[in-house]
């Protein structure tokens, strides 16, 4: 099973933002992966520039649980003459707007670009 974690850049944000959920993965100074063997850590509260990395799914709980935010993962199928494209979107609702993304080509792409852009509307 794949583990989607969040990119650099979004958990940099998160942390941020004050994402502090326990995560057994984060990143360091410099954008690398890293893992504890012991135990999930709140790499966040550390003054160190380390960021915890949770799942996308995991982040995504966080919005909504803790800012309200309502996600909307929506798939498209565009048929052309000798193919057939698919596309994915995550729209996000937040402070009684709707903030729309472009087609994107996994599920994946689409969510991160919807949990930054989310991170950076919040107040």
């Amino acid at each position: 099973m794949k583990l989607d974690l969040i990119k650099f850049k979004t958990a940099k944000i998160a942390k941020e933002k004050g994402f502090d959920i326990e995560t057994i993965y984060y990143y360091d100074f410099i954008g690398d992966i890293c893992s504890s063997t012991i135990n999930s850590i709140n790499w966040n509260a550390s003054q160190t520039e380390m960021y915890s990395t949770p799942t996308q799914a995991l982040l995504k709980k966080w919005l909504h649980d803790v800012e309200g935010v309502l996600f909307v993962e929506k798939f498209f199928t565009t048929h052309q003459e000798k193919f057939v494209e698919h596309t994915y979107v995550c729209d996000f609702y937040y402070d009684n707007k709707w903030y729309k993304s472009p087609r994107l080509e996994t599920p994946e792409e689409a969510l991160e670009y919807a949990l930054q852009k989310a991170l950076e509307t919040l107040n």
